[in-house]
């Protein structure tokens, strides 16, 4: 199990991410939002999906790693899903820092 501290910055991010996220015993953070593909940045500094959290004004965006259930994730493009996995920063060049959800599970939303 992680250090409190740990927990405590997941939940916050969390959070800050419109809310939608809860931490359960696993770590897992369900992410819930439409999962879309063909996502471009400076120098390709992307990994080419992202979850748009539905907002009142603008949705939330986060990106998303798919690489570990990219079957999944073709198949659910463009559709609202629950993703769980573990949030991490990454730091590039162009870009600097992150946060990324690398997703572990992928869902169509109820």
């Amino acid at each position: 199990m992680p250090h409190p501290a740990t927990r405590a910055i997941l939940l916050l991010t969390a959070l800050a991410l419109g809310g939608c996220a809860v931490i359960d015993d696993t770590d897992s953070t369900p992410i819930v939002g439409q999962l879309e593909s063909g996502i471009v940045a400076i120098g390709g500094e992307t990994t080419g999906w992202q979850i748009v959290q539905p907002g009142l004004v603008t949705g939330r965006t986060i990106e998303a790693d798919v690489s570990g259930v990219l079957t999944e994730a073709e198949h659910l493009d463009r559709r609202f899903v629950q993703a769980f996995g573990e949030i991490e920063t990454r730091t590039s060049p162009e870009r600097g820092e992150r946060r990324v959800l690398v997703v572990t599970e992928l869902r169509e939303a109820p």
